[in-house]
């Protein structure tokens, strides 16, 4: 069996200095939950994350953190395979005040014990957007990517992947998460409307045990 993806709420926005989203239903111990977090300078400027935690004391690993060199645009994904499951509240905590966010949740499950193999980041300024290629070792694998931009405009993610969550035309800050179940090297391609503005984008590869 393959990974399998399980639930994944709405993006949630936030103008606030934390993110708070709940999963509707019960998340299963030895599943993998994945936040995907972006940020822009809106009403308030991106900030450092301090902590992503839940409602059952899950332990969350950054897995990726790109911060664009304007300065106005974050993206950042956390993972952690699940010890304590139930009805889980995820919280994104960002330091120094209020923080322009969205962040999107998203549960997976596998056959086998999940493990975390690499990830790749970039920014840019023209579409289509890249994030960079993974490539995992695993014949069995996830890939999870992130997008987000100052523009605000119409979001394509590649056409490889099945979208989960979309935020297109927020005022605080647009995201797009997208994942594919496959194997080898994967590169996604993503395109923007003209108000692309400055982009940022992540993708995670997880793999499962023999």
């Amino acid at each position: 069996m393959a990974f399998s993806p399980v639930q994944g709420p709405a993006a949630q926005t936030a103008t606030t200095s934390t993110n708070v989203q709940a999963f509707a239903g019960s998340v299963t111990v030895g599943n993998l939950v994945v936040v995907g977090i972006t940020q822009i300078y809106g009403g308030n400027p991106p900030r450092d994350i301090t902590s992503v935690t839940d409602s059952g004391g899950n332990t969350y690993t950054n897995r990726v953190s790109r911060h664009n060199a304007a300065g106005d645009c974050n993206n950042d994904q956390y993972s952690s395979v699940i010890t304590t499951g139930g009805t889980l509240t995820v919280t994104v905590t960002f330091t120094g005040g209020a923080a322009d966010s969205d962040i999107t949740l998203n549960e997976y499950a596998a056959a086998a014990a999940i493990s975390f193999d690499s990830s790749s980041s970039a920014e840019g300024t023209t579409s289509p957007a890249t994030p960079g290629a993974v490539a995992p070792a695993g014949s069995t694998s996830l890939y999870v990517a992130t997008y987000g931009d100052t523009g605000g405009g119409a979001i394509t993610p590649d056409a490889t992947f099945t979208q989960r969550q979309e935020i297109e035309t927020s005022a605080v800050c647009p995201i797009n998460t997208h994942d594919k179940f496959s194997s080898g090297s994967q590169n996604p391609s993503t395109t923007a409307g003209a108000t692309i503005g400055n982009w940022v984008y992540s993708i995670l590869a997880f793999t499962e045990a023999a």
